[in-house]
């Protein structure tokens, strides 16, 4: 009376069976069983697509019959410990070869079977194709390797993925033991902005080339995003130029430009300015004056029996002689405003703005104490020792500024000097403009 209930169970259980016979078969996995020999019991359709063989050929094969030996002992002593200890296993890459002579990459995974009485009789696992994600990997780790540049990617808490044996070196470590290993421990502020890093890539936008200094070294940083089979960014790959001597090279240049600008406005042998300098300060300061309403005085100094030093002592005295009065010209003016320099041979310029007939006159006479105080012997002069001239010129306030007052000037002062000269050397002389 309970037969035709029991015919609709059973009915009912070959559906259910062969929908799960469709859905193995419909996935693109390889769902099999191994007995406790490890011998194929079972075996899906994938596992015939897989491999290139019948399912006949399959069932009854251990998995390592279709590996080539070196592949075979390292799997099988992988695969032996994990039966020993009846363990779970995922993600085993191995190398197979199919019917055809070529070689299928499968990661396997199994779980361990037990009968009703808890008798351990074998595993069931899943096989996955990863031929094409090997492959790749493979050919990723040949242009890593192969790279001049020191490349390395990293995952989105920073650390290393994978390194180059160029990244290694900069490192001080082998590559594989950078992996899994921060970068900030090698590189220091290497993390600082990593968020903001991740955030830029996951909104699409481009990282744009940067500069950074490492183990005094100088390099630029590439950046490219790191993508899931879905798109996501899962990471970002790094690669660094080292443009150190480019960077030396450019600052050497810089340095020699900024050299050349010196040279070009200064005296090679006492380091003041020089006469060209000299005449452009000039100018701009008579036109400051005329602005500002401000006077503008200006010296000129010559060394005594200059000719006469450098017939006794010789040219490497008289150029010593020089830079001695260059420096106690330098500094004994006490305004940053206040400019010296050389204006040819043994004469010497200096220009102070915004200074009166009676504070230049001041001036000069520090000056000239300054230079007798320094007691340079000269035994050809009349006093024994090394002094200067000076003439005083003086643009007064609200003086006119026209094109020829700069001349006008220093010719003033010229006149002012050659008068001291002519009265006795080693004094001031003065002219008012």
């Amino acid at each position: 009376m309970h037969e035709p209930e029991d015919i609709d169970q059973v009915a009912d259980l070959r559906a259910e069976l062969q929908r799960l016979r469709d859905i193995i078969d419909l996935n693109t996995d390889w769902i099999w069983e191994v007995d406790e020999d490890g011998r194929y019991t079972y075996s899906s359709s994938v596992g015939p697509r897989l491999l290139g063989y019948p399912v006949e050929q399959i069932l009854g094969r251990t998995p390592l019959d279709f590996m080539l030996p070196d592949e075979a002992d390292r799997v099988g002593h992988v695969f032996l410990h994990k039966v020993a200890q009846r363990e779970h296993f995922s993600g085993l890459i191995n190398r197979n070869l199919r019917a055809d002579g070529s070689i299928v990459v499968l990661e396997t995974s199994g779980v361990p079977l037990y009968d009703e009485s808890g008798r351990f009789k074998g595993y069931r696992g899943i096989d996955r194709d990863v031929t094409a994600l090997w492959t790749r990997h493979f050919q990723l780790e040949a242009i890593y390797a192969s790279a001049p540049l020191p490349l390395f990617v990293v995952d989105r808490d920073l650390r290393f993925v994978v390194a180059n044996e160029n990244m290694a070196r900069l490192c001080g470590r082998p590559a594989d033991s950078l992996i899994g290993r921060m970068i900030g421990e090698f590189m220091p502020g290497a993390a600082v902005g990593g968020e903001r890093l991740f955030a830029r890539l996951d909104s699409g936008r481009s990282i744009a080339d940067s500069e950074i200094e490492w183990n005094e070294r100088d390099y630029i940083v590439s950046v490219q995003p790191v993508r899931d089979m879905a798109g996501g960014v899962v990471g970002a790959t790094l690669a660094l130029m080292d443009v150190t001597k480019r960077k030396r090279a450019e600052a050497a240049l810089a340095d020699a430009n900024r050299q050349l600008e010196v040279y070009a406005d200064h005296d090679y042998l006492t380091g003041l300015i020089n006469r060209r300098r000299l005449a452009e300060l000039l100018k701009q300061e008579i036109r400051r004056s005329h602005r500002d309403r401000l006077p503008l005085s200006l010296i000129m100094g010559d060394v005594d029996f200059f000719k006469r030093f450098n017939d006794r002592y010789g040219h490497l005295a008289g150029d010593d002689c020089l830079r001695m009065i260059s420096l106690v010209l330098s500094n004994n003016l006490q305004r940053a405003s206040d400019i010296a320099g050389r204006y040819g041979g043994e004469e010497f310029v200096v220009i102070l703005p915004g200074t009166d007939q009676s504070g230049a006159l001041h001036v000069a006479e520090m000056l000239r104490a300054a230079i007798e105080a320094q007691q340079l012997p000269h035994e050809d002069s009349p006093l024994g020792h090394v002094t200067m001239s000076f003439g005083v010129a003086t643009l007064e306030a609200g003086s006119a500024a026209e094109p020829g007052v700069s001349s006008d000037l220093l010719h003033a002062a010229d006149v002012a000097l050659y008068r001291a000269k002519n009265a006795g050397r080693n004094r001031v002389g003065c002219h008012a403009q």
